[in-house]
This record gives C-alpha cells, structure tokens and sequence, in this order.
C-alpha cells in the first residue's frame, strides 16, 4: 500500500521493501529515497519525506505476494492525514499521540473524534465532564427521581394496582422508560409486582408513610376516641384531613358494618360529596372553596350536591350547627354523620365521621356522640 499526500490510495503487491520503492517510483513519477526504514509488526515500512522534511509518503508491506489493505477514509483530505495501523501502533508505543501528520480535532485514522459513549444511568457532558441524568433530554429539568415521583403519584385517588400500560398512559412517560424505573422501584420495595402482570404500593414505602409525624401524632392521639365510637356504633369510623384539596382518609375502623364504602386509609375523596370533607371545606380559606368550585361539582351518587349556591349554604350551616350530614352523596345507600376536630389554636385539623345506612331514617341519635368523639379528640390535642 502506497499513500500520497493529496492523492488517491495505490495498492501493490509487493514481495519486498525494493519493488515497493519501485512501483512507488513508476506511479507518481518521481524519484524518493525513504528517509527511514524499518519493521512495524515484522513487516518492511519506511517513509518518504519531501525537500522541506515534511513527511509526505508512508509505505509497507505485509509480505510476499500481497499487501495490506487500508482503511477507506471518506474524503482525500482525510486520507492525506491517515497512518498505517502498524505506524499508529508504534506511535503509541513510543509515547506520542495522534495522528500522521498530527491535527487537532481528528482521531484515529483522521476521523473525527469518537463521540461520548452513554452508559447505564446517565451520560458524561463533553463541555463540563460531570455526569448528567438520565432522561433529561426529552424533558429538560425532568429527572430521573421526578419521573419515579410521577410513578407512585399514578396510584393516587383510587388506583391501588396498575399495569405497565395503565402507568404510561396516566404519566406519558416512554414504556421503556416506565419500565426501566418500575424495576428499580420494585427492587427497593417501593412497589409490588403481582402475579397479574400488575403493581401495587410496596410494603416499605408504606413503612416509610408512617413514619410522617403529623399523620402519625394525629392518629395516635385520636385512636383510642374512634375505637369508642366504633363499640358505640358499630358502623364504619372515619378519620379525616383536607390534602391538596381533597379528603385524605387517615383512619378507617369497621367491624360488621352494614354497609360497603369506597373509602380506605390513603385513599382521597372529593371534598363536596363526602360528610368530613364538606366539614373541613367549611372552615377551609375562602381561596379553598373557589379553586373546589372552578374545578366542577361532579356528581358521584344521586344526593351530591353540584350547585355551588347550594354547597355553599350547606357550609354555612356545617360552620353553624358544628357537624354535617350526608345522605347518598359519595355512595347510593350510604349516610354519614361528621364533626370537626380541632387543634392548638382552635383551627380544624381534621374530621371524624361515622357511616350509616341510608335505610336508618333518623340520624340523630348519632350527632351528639360523634361530637363527643370530635371534642375528646380535640381535647388531647390541645392538652397534650
């Protein structure tokens, strides 16, 4: 092989170092004595300098009969700065870098650079060289842990088990992407894959859960109060707090109750159609009950209220008689009875409230001791 600066590549098959020089001679017309000659790899090679010392043939040869072919580079200009593989080899050994003769900003073979190489959970910025996070470039300032949140926030408002399709549509996520941190979530215990091809909330995240000190003082210290209801009634008890707008049931007691509710412990309900939301959006700021009403009065069962001239009278009664009663509201058959918990400054903190049959004609028997639970457990709150 015979390379030129400024020209085409000439293959020869040489059977020695002599007839290489010669058909170098015979191609490009004019007479060169190599400046050096050597062995790269036990083959000849020498190279061919001009007047002013600048280095402008290299030549070798792979052995009798034949010679090695180079790579093809795309253009002449890049093939005026390619190296034989056997010269670059020696280049390395000897300490120097680059390529023949040297230019910036080409790599091996006068290529470009190689580009960054991405790996597994983020790749290197060629600029600053820190690590960058994985997924950024679709949705820039969306990270990976962000991404995750969105995960576990699909599960919220009734969504106890979702498939990989269901999570993708309700985050519109990529599904490789969905996939990849669904793995990881499961294999820290945040989620639970079931056998169903579905998932769950995982036992350690609910262990992490808690841990909340507000959640977790709050239950504590209205517990023993909810079990008395409980023994009282015997129906479903609820303990209840205003969340971004919606009822976060804290508590749920129920032993042989008569009837079935949606509710369950981190479940959240709209405010306006259940008996402890519509308590807490009573004493709620007034910007509280305008953002309820934009977001639209939706009707969950045939007594919900969707006129907001009518809520808000309900409310102004609630505020009134100090508890509020619901009849077929969040649930066909179902009743309740709430009133309002209240802590160190004599704000409502939460609600409790007990659920009956619609079939029980008179709820108000159930008034004066769902009270009386209200204000025993505002009583510990405010004296312990």
């Amino acid at each position: 092989m015979i390379r030129w600066q400024g020209t085409a590549d000439f293959t020869v098959a040489p059977a020695n170092l002599r007839e290489l020089t010669d058909q170098w001679t015979n191609v490009a017309g004019v007479a060169a004595t190599p400046s050096t000659t050597d062995t790269v790899g036990g083959f000849p090679h020498a190279v061919y300098r001009d007047g002013s010392g600048r280095a402008a043939v290299e030549t070798w040869a792979t052995g009798a009969g034949h010679s090695r072919p180079a790579p093809v580079p795309t253009n002449a200009d890049t093939r005026a700065r390619t190296c034989s593989p056997w010269a670059c080899a020696r280049r390395r050994r000897s300490g120097r870098r680059g390529t023949w003769p040297p230019d910036e900003g080409t790599g091996p073979l006068g290529l470009p650079p190689p580009r960054h190489r991405r790996k597994m959970g983020g790749s290197v910025s060629p600029r600053s060289g820190r690590r960058a996070i994985a997924g950024n470039a679709a949705e820039p300032g969306r990270t990976v842990l962000s991404r995750a949140f969105a995960i576990l926030d699909s599960f919220l408002d009734g969504r106890s088990e979702q498939t990989h399709g269901e999570i993708t549509r309700a985050t519109g996520f990529a599904p490789a992407t969905v996939y990849r941190l669904l793995a990881e979530l499961v294999g820290w215990g945040a989620l639970e894959r079931t056998g169903r091809g579905r998932y769950r909330i995982g036992l350690r995240l609910w262990q992490l859960g808690s841990q909340a000190p507000s959640g977790r003082e709050l239950r504590d210290v209205a517990l023993p109060f909810l079990q008395d209801l409980l023994q009282v009634t015997h129906e479903v008890v609820h303990l209840v707090v205003l969340d971004e707008g919606r009822a976060l049931y804290l508590e749920k007691l129920e032993a042989h109750p008569d009837v079935v509710v949606t509710s369950r412990v981190g479940k959240r309900l709209p405010l306006h159609a259940t008996g402890p939301g519509k308590v807490l959006l009573a004493h709620a700021p007034a910007e509280c009950l305008d953002e309820v009403v934009s977001a639209g009065l939706d009707r969950r069962a045939s007594g919900t209220i969707t006129d907001p001239a009518r809520l808000r009278g309900v409310l102004a009664e609630i505020r009134r008689s100090g508890f509020s009663i619901s009849r077929d509201e969040m649930t066909e058959g179902a009743s309740s009875v709430a009133a309002p918990v209240r802590g160190l400054a004599d704000e409502v903190i939460a609600a409790i409230s007990v659920v009956v049959p619609s079939s029980v004609p008179n709820l108000s028997p159930l008034i004066p001791v769902v009270r009386m639970a209200a204000l025993g457990v505002s009583r510990a709150i405010q004296t312990g």
